[in-house]
This record gives C-alpha cells, structure tokens and sequence, in this order.
C-alpha cells in the first residue's frame, strides 16, 4: 500500500508555446498517473498528481520567461501572481495522507486560475 503524488503541469494540456518537449513530457506524466491509479488500486496505492501553474524558478525567469511573457501569463493568470513553492506542500500532504485514502487517478490543479481562465 502507499501513495505516490507526481508532479505534471498547467502545460500538460492545452501545451504552452514555447515549451514543446516540456509539454509533451507533462502530459506523459499525466497519463502515466491515471494508468498506474487503475493498475494499482487492487493493491491499496493510490496514485495522484499535482499540477501546478506557474511557479518559475530563477532558471526558468533568466531563460524563458521574458517581459511579454510574464505579462501574458500574468493576465491569463485571475491571481495576478506566480506561485510560490511552499503553496504546493498543502495540496502534497493532503494527497499523500489518509485523509485521501479514496483519491486515486486525480489532478490537483494549484495554478491561481490559471486553467479556469477564458476569453
């Protein structure tokens, strides 16, 4: 028994420009997730993912996210902000605690809006 929480991503689906081979690998890990939730559920593993939105590393500020962009993602984003590491831990522990224990093949979007937004 256990619980296994993977990490995808806000560009696992729609994929983001810009970002193709990081896109495609999300969206793997998506799939991934809710093929070994069924496979495993027999056997009392639960397996979940977290999808967070936005939360650019130094790296990722210097080499990928530019003006233009960040005022895109920002105005795509109803939170105006990028997320911060320690607003993921809640939705970690939830998933990987017994207060879960009948959460398996599930997306646990944290993205400030993200995915909700629209024209």
């Amino acid at each position: 028994s256990g619980s296994i929480v993977n990490f995808t991503s806000a560009s696992a689906g729609p994929p983001l420009s810009k970002a193709f081979v990081y896109s495609a690998a999300k969206a793997g890990v998506l799939n991934l997730t809710q093929n070994l939730a069924r496979e495993w559920a027999p056997f009392n593993v639960r397996v979940n993912a977290l999808k967070p939105g936005f939360f650019p590393t130094e790296w990722s500020m210097r080499h990928f996210i530019d003006a233009e962009r960040q005022a895109k993602i920002l105005g795509h984003t109803p939170m105006g902000r990028f997320g911060r590491p320690e607003e993921l831990v809640g939705a970690v522990l939830w998933l990987a605690s017994d207060a879960a224990s009948f959460v398996t093949g599930s997306v646990v979007t944290v993205d400030g809006g993200f995915t909700a937004m629209t024209i």
